[in-house]
């Protein structure tokens, strides 16, 4: 299929874009606008991360039912028992403030590989060249998952667990004491695993969902050859939201159970902390559905904020780029 694509770096432009882009000015808007997405992103990752570890009987009947009460109660409940700032937003600034920085840096990345790949830079097969954005997103992810996975376990263990009177800085000398850095590196095959196949496959999605939108929206405004001239045309930014929508989507469905088994083991303090432990205990309880936990959150997030986040990466790129 990808031998049948026209090249994405003639189509797209990305070794211009890239010579024009101003990094110091794209990463001050991607940190401005990306505290703005995860106002509206983090009280979702909260509900899918609770869901996911949440295993009372109660909770259990309510989700066998398939409809959105479960979730309304759940929200209902973390509201009751922790209030906005310490329930519905717990972790927001380690998990959306400070993971805003591994975020920023894999997405320059990102801009500065696929460029190379789809530019061919290292003279590779042309069926590879030409699936760039896979190997970009593939690259840059896994560059900044040092970053990444750290912040993510913290601010899992502060949603889920009674961390109550702990701030992140409380929170980390916590796990550090109990378990030493490797608490920091919990479930580290699967993390791996999830954040590099989830960027991999986004990426390629969006970028070759991108030129039959464009096409499709504008005609032979399509073809031009750089794409900042699409950005100009799209005012609205709709294409990045409906590809980035899609694209989203589809990550989130391919990693779901890599995120299930993943958040069960990183935010548990006394449960399962080996990848295949916890893969058997939860098939045992709850069969092949267990796997799909916290699937409508997922989307939720993943499908629309993916959208917007799409959104906001085009506004960065557009008001980044060096006249």
């Amino acid at each position: 299929w990808l031998h049948r694509q026209p090249a994405l770096g003639a189509a797209m432009g990305s070794e211009a874009e890239w010579q024009r882009l101003d990094v110091a000015r794209f990463s001050l808007y991607r940190f401005t606008l990306g505290f703005a997405e995860g106002v509206v992103c983090h009280p979702l990752w909260v509900l899918k991360t609770v869901d996911q570890i949440d295993d009372r009987p109660s909770s259990s009947a309510l989700r066998k039912q398939g409809n959105l009460s479960y979730w309304y109660k759940l929200t209902v409940d973390i509201y009751r028992r922790n209030g906005i700032a310490n329930g519905i937003f717990r972790g927001f600034w380690i998990g959306q403030v400070v993971g805003m920085f591994p975020n920023v840096a894999s997405l320059i990345m990102y801009q500065k590989l696929k460029s190379d790949f789809e530019n061919n830079e290292y003279h590779l097969p042309e069926g590879v060249a030409k699936s760039g954005p896979f190997w970009a997103g593939l690259v840059s992810e896994t560059g900044a998952f040092p970053l990444q996975m750290p912040v993510d376990v913290v601010s899992q263990r502060m949603q889920v667990q009674d961390t109550r009177g702990m701030g992140s800085l409380g929170v980390i000398r916590h796990i550090h004491r109990g378990e030493g850095y490797s608490g920091f590196f919990r479930a580290l095959d699967l993390t791996l695993m999830e954040y590099a196949v989830a960027a991999a496959s986004f990426w390629l999605v969006y970028e070759y969902a991108k030129p039959p939108l464009y096409r499709l929206m504008f005609g032979f405004a399509g073809n031009r050859s750089r794409v900042d001239s699409y950005r100009e045309l799209d005012s609205f930014k709709a294409v990045p939201f409906g590809a980035g929508c899609f694209a989203g989507m589809v990550s989130a469905l391919v990693c779901l159970p890599l995120n299930t088994v993943r958040t069960r083991v990183q935010a548990s303090s006394d449960g399962c902390s080996r990848s295949l432990d916890a893969v058997r205990a939860l098939y045992v309880l709850e069969g092949p559905r267990g796997f799909f936990r916290g699937m409508v959150p997922k989307l939720m997030s993943c499908g629309p904020l993916a959208a917007i986040s799409s959104m906001i990466y085009e506004t960065c790129l557009e008001h980044a780029m060096v006249k």
